[in-house]
């Protein structure tokens, strides 16, 4: 199978990078399982919609046009949308409440 529904390391997408120089959301360390109490969560904290399963953290830089002032701010893509039925693997984008 190419990923589960546990929210541990081995249940990530199979075609995660472990290579730290790979682009970043190709990166298995920025790949994140979130279940239903971590979407209700993030609501909560501003990170906007998210969706149950897998998601790849990225950033973006923007410039204000003219000058050399940029702003980077971090956005979740999802990968895979599934149902996370066990585990819990703790990390601080994703707390439980």
């Amino acid at each position: 199978m190419s990923w589960g529904v546990i929210d541990n390391v081995a249940s990530k997408p199979a075609y995660l990078s472990t290579d730290s120089n790979a682009p970043q959301g190709d990166q298995r360390d920025n790949c994140f399982g979130v279940d239903a109490d971590e979407v209700a969560a993030a609501t909560d904290d501003g990170k906007g919609g998210i969706s149950q399963g897998f998601v790849a953290k990225r950033t973006k830089t923007r410039y204000t046009e003219g000058t050399s002032t940029a702003v980077t701010h971090a956005y979740y893509e999802p990968l895979v949308c599934v149902n996370i039925t066990s585990g819990d693997l703790e990390d601080d984008d994703f707390p439980d409440s």
